[in-house]
């Protein structure tokens, strides 16, 4: 037995702020299974709340190693921390839309009783489409309060603890997504809603618990310890760096501060929002926010001392008592920033901005998100006015389907001071000037089943990234872009290293487009690392199993041995989806490809999948067929994968190294 059972949990934190890196593994194994709730609670996704709960630990451990001398709360650090990730992941990924339809597919199943009647499943498959909505359009802050009380089940209380904050902004926050979720879904009683809601997320909270008591959070905390114990090495080697090179930093800083200041400050506040025309619609923009938080990130920093934003100064028309002035932006590899002023000219209260999102104009459907963050962090008030930063990001789809779409940005703000107030602002788009392409030669070869492929290049833009794969041995181009079609779940990782720590993030495929793999742009992103991950291979198109039926009557025509058997065609739920029933015994095994044909050799496209207890609902749209249909299903073989890296991740990816610097 360790030593370190016997340890009551303050003697353990103690232990921590000395550099005891058995004390922190005590530690955090007491606390994983509060810890995994949290991060499942925020990202509602298992192998995401591992990526959140795996880099929390090792950022965790750093900054107790950092802050030897401080009496740090060990236990409400890797909390405060999990919230922090968290956001970053929100503001900088930008996968939310899609991750909330996936979790709103997953959800649904909980809702599909067979013995209630169509009407009924039709309404409550309603109502969860509108929950998801409500919870996609909350602010991060209060987005990440409303799914620690219904699904982490944490009271006001704890929250308050955890994000530095009273219990009354805490309620605060509560109501306002309460407000939001009765605004969409037409229903004001708060009764009514909290029994919704119960049920809503009923299912996901079973789904937390089944994976802690099987033991599928303990890879992540390995591999979360394994990372922290590399920083303590590059941390016990570089100190010594740190310190012979302190007091010159220091001094450096401090000079230029004031060079800073003198350059940046010669406006006087006086000079400050001026009036630039009649209308009064353009004035002077107030850069002060800016210099005073811009040190806070170092790329910020530097793209502001070059030039490279758009000074602004729009004034927006004044809605309820209230008036938003946007100062200025800079673009983003997802999106942009907007720096803003908020002024309550009908109260005494510094007023709040809710949120920012970016809609097609057309049809005022969402396409991106905004995240205004934390007071202190991302806006500061004074007496009736808050000066603060809008990060708006394109959601996943939006970013390759999108682009073309005339877009808006619709901004909401409150203020409560005698009377609660709310406010909506919309503008355009900012522009900002063409950016050029960066291009890295990467020249790498790597192995599946025998089928060499050869990484040339990385092309990078503002829009999005590009990971040029050659099918090596390809007899035409035809041939090569399918061979790289053929590639499973490749992902772009990102690696940051630095005297801070290291950052680690991993974007999913948005298109595969002939040889090329596109991924969201990481235009602006720092790093020192990039990699290319593969899940697996799929065979050749004549290497596949079928699966052959009638979707009328409901009769098997055809099933290859190896399918398991019970595959169906259920009765549609709806007047416009059908659902193909796939048992999950083989599911390690064999995997669907997206397209089905039916008898008249027409070709459709699974919609989505339902994941259920033993099986998985393909969504089929519920068209006139020609029968039979046809589905066919490839063999996986992650298993097969040749690892290259010495440390493999915890899922066994094959990740092949392009960039190092």
């Amino acid at each position: 037995m360790s030593v370190y059972h016997s340890y009551k949990d303050e003697e353990l934190a103690t232990a921590v702020n000395q550099a005891d890196f058995g004390a922190y593994e005590e530690l955090v194994d007491r606390k994983k299974g509060e810890l995994y709730r949290i991060s499942s609670a925020l990202t509602r996704e298992h192998i995401r709340a591992e990526q959140l709960l795996q880099d929390t630990i090792a950022a965790v451990w750093y900054e107790c190693r950092k802050s030897e001398d401080q009496e740090i709360d060990v236990p409400l650090l890797l909390v405060q921390t999990l919230l922090i990730q968290d956001k970053k992941r929100q503001s900088r990924s930008r996968q939310n839309l899609s991750s909330m339809e996936a979790t709103s597919m997953e959800l649904r199943d909980a809702d599909e009783n067979t013995s209630e009647s169509l009407p009924v499943k039709q309404m409550i498959s309603q109502q969860t489409k509108q929950i998801e909505q409500a919870i996609n359009r909350m602010p991060a802050s209060v987005r990440q309060v409303f799914l620690l009380t219904y699904l982490a089940e944490k009271d006001s209380s704890e929250m308050a603890t955890y994000i530095g904050k009273t219990e009354t902004l805490v309620t605060r926050y509560s109501q306002q997504a309460m407000t939001i979720l009765a605004k969409e879904i037409g229903e004001n009683s708060e009764d009514m809603l909290r029994s919704l809601l119960r049920k809503h997320f009923e299912e996901e909270r079973e789904r937390i618990e089944i994976n802690l008591h099987t033991g599928k959070v303990e890879a992540a905390v390995q591999q979360g310890l394994t990372e922290a114990r590399k920083e303590r090495s590059f941390n016990q080697y570089s100190k010594r760096r740190v310190y012979q090179w302190s007091f010159i930093g220091a001094m450096l800083i401090i000079v230029s501060a004031i060079i800073l200041y003198m350059y940046t400050d010669s406006r006087s506040p006086a000079h400050l929002h001026q009036p630039l025309n009649a209308e009064g619609t353009l004035v002077t923009p107030d850069m002060s926010y800016w210099k005073r938080t811009m040190k806070q990130e170092p790329g910020l920093e530097k793209r502001l001392n070059e030039g490279d934003y758009q000074p602004i100064g729009q004034v927006l028309p004044e809605n309820n008592g209230l008036r938003l002035i946007i100062d200025g932006a800079m673009d983003t590899s997802t999106g942009f920033i907007l720096w803003y002023t908020l002024e309550n000219v009908g109260g005494t209260e510094a007023p709040l901005l809710d949120n920012g999102l970016i809609r097609n104009r057309s049809n005022k459907i969402e396409i991106g998100t905004g995240d205004s963050g934390e007071e202190g962090i991302h806006y500061i008030t004074k007496g009736n006015k808050t000066q603060g930063r809008l990060t708006v990001s394109l959601s996943n789809n939006a970013s390759t389907d999108l682009l073309a779409v005339e877009k808006e940005v619709s901004i909401t703000a409150n203020a409560h001071d005698e009377r609660f107030r709310y406010a909506e602002f919309v503008m355009d788009i900012p522009t900002f000037p063409e950016k050029p392409m960066k291009t890295i030669d990467v020249n790498e070869h790597f192995t599946i089943q025998e089928q060499e492929y050869y990484i040339k290049y990385i092309s990078m833009s503002t829009q999005n990234t590009r990971i040029r794969v050659e099918a090596v041995g390809a007899k035409n181009q035809s041939e090569a872009d399918d061979a790289v079609g053929r590639l499973v779940d490749p992902s772009l990782y990102v690696v940051n290293k630095s005297i801070l720590g290291t950052s680690r993030k991993s974007h999913s495929l948005l298109e595969s487009y002939g040889s090329d793999l596109i991924f969201e742009s990481i235009y602006y992103e720092e790093y020192t690392e990039l990699s290319l991950q593969v899940e697996g291979f799929k065979k050749l198109e004549g290497d596949y199993v079928s699966f052959i039926i009638d979707s009328n009557t409901g009769g098997v025509m055809h099933s290859d041995m190896n399918l398991p058997k019970y595959m169906r065609i259920s009765t549609a739920t709806n007047e416009e989806t059908l659902y193909l029933h796939y048992p999950l015994e083989n599911r390690d095994r064999y995997g669907i490809y997206g397209n089905f044909m039916d008898g008249g050799g027409n070709r459709y496209k699974i919609s989505g999948s339902i994941k259920k207890k033993d099986e998985i609902l393909y969504k089929l749209p519920n068209v006139p067929y020609v029968q039979p249909l046809s589905f066919r299903f490839y063999e996986k073989n992650e298993s097969e994968l040749n690892q290259k890296e010495e440390d493999p991740s915890v899922h066994n990816r094959l990740t092949i190294p392009m960039v190092k610097k």
